[in-house]
């Protein structure tokens, strides 16, 4: 029988988030300031959420085991510090650059060099994520039943704003199978208002292949299940 999985949703989201935006300063004019300033805007938004993700696994996930098994996420703390010290300079970096670009600079050496550091992010996130889901989950499963294990996530959704939800459901939908797309939308649609369900349907449209959104609207009337995120 499986178990629930602490971090397959979010990571899954954001292994997607990193290699659209390792693409994107891959692709970049960096003596083009509008091409520089949605780089900008792309790293800041999921930067966002990595953020997100790691408070909410410290805050939440990660001090209830911590209190069940004393110390068995600090090796997976320290790493987002670490992280979040890359995270912080790099946005550090395209902000200057953007500046430089504003005022007339090619910026196509140093942005050579941003893109290069951003591939080496990606690299170092792709490890952390999987020593967290290859390690720290197991310790999560024997400590820990599933439905307390599924009670995090509706500590985490309470936890976020709506436009955040919003940010996060960018790269979920698009990270998730069909049948998972489909199980999410219609657990929204069970609980939310339908104002606020046919904007995550917007969002879903914009995000999806057009026969993806079509197959998920398609099938949306068939399921009805809480939504996880």
């Amino acid at each position: 029988m499986s178990r629930i999985e602490v971090f397959s949703t979010p990571h899954r989201a954001l292994r997607y988030a990193f290699g659209e935006l390792t693409t994107k300063a891959g692709t970049t004019d960096f003596t083009n300031r509008q091409d520089v300033l949605d780089l900008r805007l792309r790293m800041h938004e999921v930067f966002t959420l990595v953020h997100s993700h790691s408070h909410h696994e410290d805050d939440i996930c990660f001090a209830e085991l911590d209190a069940r098994c004393t110390n068995a996420t600090v090796y997976d703390r320290n790493e987002h510090t670490r992280l979040h010290e890359t995270l912080d300079e790099l946005m550090a970096r395209i902000t200057g650059i953007e500046a430089c670009v504003a005022i007339g600079q090619d910026e196509t050496a140093a942005g050579k060099e941003l893109y290069m550091e951003l591939c080496l992010l990606h690299g170092e996130m792709l490890r952390h994520m999987m020593e967290e889901e290859r390690d720290t989950q197991p310790i999560f499963w024997q400590y820990m039943s599933d439905d307390e294990l599924q009670a995090f996530e509706h500590r985490i959704m309470a936890a976020m704003s709506p436009d955040l939800t919003m940010k996060w459901l960018t790269y979920i939908l698009p990270s998730h199978t069909h049948n998972e797309r489909v199980m999410m939308l219609a657990g929204a649609q069970s609980g939310m208002p339908a104002e606020a369900f046919n904007a995550v349907l917007s969002l879903a449209e914009s995000v999806l292949r057009p026969e993806e959104y079509a197959n998920v609207k398609a099938a949306l009337c068939m399921v009805e299940v809480p939504m996880s995120i």
